[in-house]
């Protein structure tokens, strides 16, 4: 199988998962790498609380709302949705449609 490599794959393979989102494949390869992380005094430590009402909320006062990653794409899927609704059940065109949805 071809594969368009993007980034190089720094450190040792361990696991390849091949995912498929509509009609497109990916390969997504899980690799193990030793890093030594540079040592660094932190002079300003921070306290994150993760809670219901705020995504993330600071000890220094500011807060982080969650992301509305559905929100964004509502318009899309309803006008899809839509379309697949008028559709015939098991027709090429159906079939398309839901490719677009997912």
């Amino acid at each position: 199988m071809k594969i368009e490599q993007h980034r190089n794959i720094i450190g040792n393979v361990k696991t390849l998962t091949i995912k498929r989102e509509g009609r497109d494949y990916y390969a997504i390869f899980t690799a193990e790498q030793v890093t030594n992380p540079k040592k660094t005094e932190d002079t300003n430590p921070v306290g994150i609380d993760m809670g219901p009402n705020n995504f993330i909320a600071l000890s220094d006062g500011k807060t982080i709302q969650k992301p509305k990653f559905f929100r964004k794409k509502e318009k899309r899927i309803a006008h899809w949705q839509r379309i697949i609704a008028r559709r015939d059940k098991g027709s090429k065109r159906r079939e398309k449609a839901k490719f677009h949805l997912q």
